[in-house]
């Protein structure tokens, strides 16, 4: 997944500076706008007719854990931002670490309960 890697990028570019307790020297900036721009476009796409829009439909018992998973990108796309936002602030970028860890987290999870949510409709165990 494009996303994971961007974050396991970010991640390690914090992880070699925060001991060191000096701002990282690459910018921060431009990966966290990558980041946003494929979470968009993998939303976009979970969310359309084909994917979500088929589930709830043929599936209407499901249709909570789809809203529930619409929820969840929204936030994780609010998360997105305020990495943004904490990496413009004047010293932020050196507690982006564990911040860039825990969405990458939050990332794995939310995967995780779309694929629950794909073998509950799929019958699979």
């Amino acid at each position: 997944m494009e996303i994971t890697g961007t974050l396991e990028r970010m991640r390690e570019l914090f992880m070699a500076q925060r001991d060191d307790h000096h701002e990282p020297a690459a910018d921060p900036r431009a990966l966290l706008d990558a980041l946003a721009e494929q979470l968009r476009a993998h939303f976009e796409a979970e969310e359309g007719a084909e994917y979500f829009g088929a589930i709830a439909a043929d599936c209407p018992a499901l249709a909570g854990q789809v809203q529930g998973l619409r929820l969840a990108h929204a936030g994780l796309l609010r998360a997105g931002e305020h990495l943004r936002s904490i990496a413009e602030a004047p010293g932020g970028r050196l507690v982006l670490a564990p911040l860039i860890t825990r969405l990458e987290e939050d990332v794995r999870a939310h995967e995780a309960e779309e694929a629950r949510l794909l073998c509950e409709f799929f019958g699979l165990p």
